[in-house]
């Protein structure tokens, strides 16, 4: 069984909806979330929403009350269910993963956890992490960065640690990257077009974007910047646009099936986040074949690009 908290629309999911559609049919496979979200992505074997969403404003005692009853509702489908292993993906699934008996374990960290875990609650987890995560059997990491953060600050033995990137139908990208646009999204695409990807989220960083974008608009005024994808922080970007004036130039299409038909017919792709894990969005650029540029922010970009050699890295 695959363990996620949730199944939003992210880099997370998209993996284990590749792994899932490639597993072998003499597994019997589940994808196991809490919440009720509708999935962003097709998923091998059967869906199984334990409906016990979380809530942001939720008290420290009301979430420690619902993180047991969430270890229960997880132990009691094992059970019925006989899981031979539980895989669980990123940091809340693999905390109540490890109070789970009766099955094999494996955790797949995707992210650099201090850079990820902030603020409050952010600290409690923490320091929970470095006591349980210790005891645990089996991790998976997307990136060295990752497995030498799991070694140096959480105690985790490096024997402990697999590395195994993510994997990618390089032949079904480049393919995809060859359809059609849908009607009128060429409206968006400028004289030069730059693009990114991703959930509109704080942690993607396109707000710097947007200024950097800003500045260059004055030397190429036909220049458009498209932002594929949605989330919580779009009106702040819109707004952002505006008052830098380029507003007509910045264009967000929303969430779209196929991004690859998008990135082959821009002039540049921009990796923008303060933090990543292996950005699956980065590579599936380069895939498409279009010039790439990325932060060199924890962890991944610099992996992937090779020290620059097949892209470039900014602070």
């Amino acid at each position: 069984a695959f363990f996620l908290q949730h199944l939003h629309k992210g880099g997370m999911q998209r993996a284990v909806s590749r792994i899932t559609l490639e597993l072998d049919d003499a597994y019997d496979c589940y994808v196991v979330y809490f919440g009720t979200e509708n999935p962003g992505f097709a998923f091998g074997g059967q869906e199984i929403n334990l409906d016990l969403p979380g809530h942001r404003k939720s008290s420290f005692s009301q979430k420690f009350v619902q993180f047991f009853q969430r270890v229960k509702t997880l132990q009691r489908f094992v059970d019925q269910q006989q899981i031979d292993v539980l895989v669980s993906f990123g940091e809340p699934a693999n905390f109540m993963a490890a109070f789970v008996r009766n099955t094999k374990k494996v955790c797949s960290v995707r992210t650099f956890i201090g850079h990820s875990l902030r603020g409050f609650y952010g600290t409690i987890y923490q320091a929970l992490i470095r006591i349980v995560y210790p005891r645990l059997p089996r991790f998976v990491v997307v990136s060295e960065d990752i497995g030498k953060d799991l070694v140096d600050n959480y105690g985790v033995q490096k024997e402990r640690i697999s590395l195994i990137h993510n994997f990618y139908d390089l032949p079904k990208i480049q393919m995809q990257s060859r359809a059609e646009l849908p009607t009128g999204s060429e409206n968006y695409f400028g004289e030069k077009s730059i693009i990114s990807a991703g959930s509109l989220v704080e942690q993607k960083g396109f707000d710097h974007l947007i200024r950097a974008f800003a500045r260059a608009c004055k030397e190429n005024p036909g220049c458009n910047l498209i932002l594929l994808g949605s989330g919580p922080e779009q009106q702040n970007l819109r707004e952002l646009s505006a008052q830098y004036g380029v507003e007509s130039h910045v264009h967000f299409p929303g969430f779209v099936e196929n991004p690859y038909a998008w990135f082959a017919r821009a002039d540049l792709f921009v990796l923008c986040s303060h933090l990543e894990g292996f950005p699956n969005v980065l590579v599936e650029a380069m895939a498409c074949g279009v010039p790439v540029v990325a932060t060199d922010c924890k962890t991944g970009p610099r992996e992937i690009l090779g020290d620059s050699k097949y892209g470039t890295l900014i602070e």
